[in-house]
Order: structure tokens, then sequence, then C-alpha cells
């Protein structure tokens, strides 16, 4: 689990205060975490969690999300968690319409 979430924190760029804040750990034991020292296993349990919501919440809403509002993106993470694969697929043509209709180019966010 851990390359897989090495790989994700770099492939998004999450500063690792940003997923810190979000489980609660210091930014040093998230980098020790990703240079693949030695972490609690309950710790490394809930940096991998972290990040799985942190991705879960830009894949949604792209490169617009702002992974350091901390509580904002926990709601936004519960949410997307609790909806059904009908509701989920109501939401991602919801999002597509209104980038289409704002010509938000998430390209263009970066």
């Amino acid at each position: 689990m851990r390359e897989n979430t090495v790989a994700l924190v770099k492939q998004y760029d999450f500063p690792t205060t940003a997923i810190g804040d979000y489980c609660g750990l210091p930014a040093p034991r998230i980098s020790d975490y990703l240079k693949n020292r030695k972490v609690p296993h309950h710790h490394a349990e809930q940096i991998d969690e972290a990040v799985e919501d942190l991705v879960s919440v830009r894949e949604w809403f792209g490169p617009l999300t702002d992974v350091r509002q901390t509580a904002h993106v926990r709601k936004v993470a519960d949410r997307l968690k609790a909806i059904s694969p009908a509701e989920a697929l109501l939401a991602q043509f919801a999002l597509k319409v209104l980038n289409q209709v704002f010509e938000i180019n998430p390209s263009q966010t970066a």
C-alpha cells in the first residue's frame, strides 16, 4: 500500500502538511512514511486513508480543489463515500456539464 500512496502523493503533488492536517499527524511523520522510514502501523493506515480521500476529492473536482482546506475536503470525502453508484453517475454528469458551461479547463487552473 505504501508504494501506491507514495505514487499518488507524487502524482497529485499533495503537500505533506495538507496530508498531516487531514489525518491529524505532523508533517514530519508524513515525510517519514513517504521516504519509506519506519512509522507505527496505525499511522501508516491513517496516512493511506487520508491520501485515498484526498485523491477521491481531487478526482471528482480536479485541480480546483485546495486540499489544504481540510474541513471542507473531509466533508466532501465523507459524502463521496456515502453516495450510491447511481448518484455518482449523476454527479459526474452534472460536473461535466458545469465544466462545459463555465469552460473550466483544468490545465488552465494549475
